[in-house]
């Protein structure tokens, strides 16, 4: 595994002599250092390197951490910043209510609004922390439906009715392409996450253009959670076609977990890096 494979979740916080302030603007920094490189600055959208081929399939690549994470993303092919899908949040009025029977908190729901490519690449949900015996459905839409388990994904009928014996909560997060209805009902905690899951890449997160044609994302994951190291993910989500030339990640803490989804699905960043897919 090369260094900054970093895949494993840890329950220690991070370092306060190593974690990152807001003193500066830390994201125009390191997009100044690309451009400084020899990079020109390109509009927010989809951006071809000359002499690509562009009908390539498009993949969808989010960064995650529970920490700020530096990360530099470089395609020969296509790159988009989705500012659109990626949004996993819950929203503000997804407030359970009382349940029936057993269960003190239920909410039925829907992801969504309606993309407009639904069914295509845009993916929205919303996540919540959960502690004791849960159930859950969720309904055949038709479109793709992704759920996340602490941040592996898992069929919904593997999502686990007890959730752990030693009192830590845990993450459910629902994804879809298509407005998608579920159902969840807990005995014990059930509280949305309005802060975690944001994986939206921002306005300004443009891709530019290096000298030899290939395209560059560099940013940071951010801000820095009041929980840094905990539950509270924060990241970027692109869209790309093309070859990959390099993907760096970089924690300002070595105690923060960064997770890769490349399709929708976790994989160690070497299968990016490798082009393994």
């Amino acid at each position: 595994m090369r260094e900054n494979d970093y895949q494993t979740r840890r329950a220690d916080g991070p370092s306060q002599s190593r974690a990152r302030g807001a003193t500066f603007d830390r994201r125009t920094a390191i997009k100044a250092a690309v451009a400084g490189l020899g990079a020109a600055s390109l509009p927010v959208g989809s951006v071809a390197a000359e002499g690509t081929d562009e009908s390539d399939d498009v993949h969808t690549l989010m960064i995650a951490a529970n920490g700020p994470t530096e990360y530099e993303f470089t395609v020969d092919g296509t790159l988009e910043a989705d500012t659109v899908g990626g949004d996993f949040s819950a929203d503000d009025d997804d407030e359970p209510g009382d349940g029936p029977g057993p269960y003190n908190a239920a909410i039925t729901d829907t992801t969504g609004p309606l993309p407009e490519d639904a069914g295509g690449t845009t993916y929205l949900g919303d996540r919540y922390r959960t502690f004791g015996y849960i159930s859950f459905e969720v309904e055949d839409s038709g479109y793709d439906v992704n759920v996340y388990y602490n941040g592996d994904p898992v069929a919904p009928a593997d999502v686990p009715d007890w959730q752990t014996d030693d009192g830590d909560l845990n993450l459910l997060t629902i994804a879809a392409n298509g407005p998608t209805e579920y159902t969840i009902q807990a005995e014990g905690t059930l509280n949305p996450d309005t802060v975690g899951g944001n994986f939206s890449a921002d306005s300004d997160d443009e891709p530019v253009e290096n000298d030899d044609g290939t395209l560059t994302a560099a940013d940071e994951t951010g801000p820095l959670p009041a929980d840094a190291g905990g539950l509270t993910y924060l990241g970027d989500r692109y869209l790309f076609s093309g070859t990959v030339e390099e993907l760096s990640l970089t924690p300002a803490d070595p105690s923060y977990n960064v997770e890769v989804y490349l399709d929708e699905r976790i994989v160690s960043p070497s299968t990016v890096r490798d082009n393994d897919f």
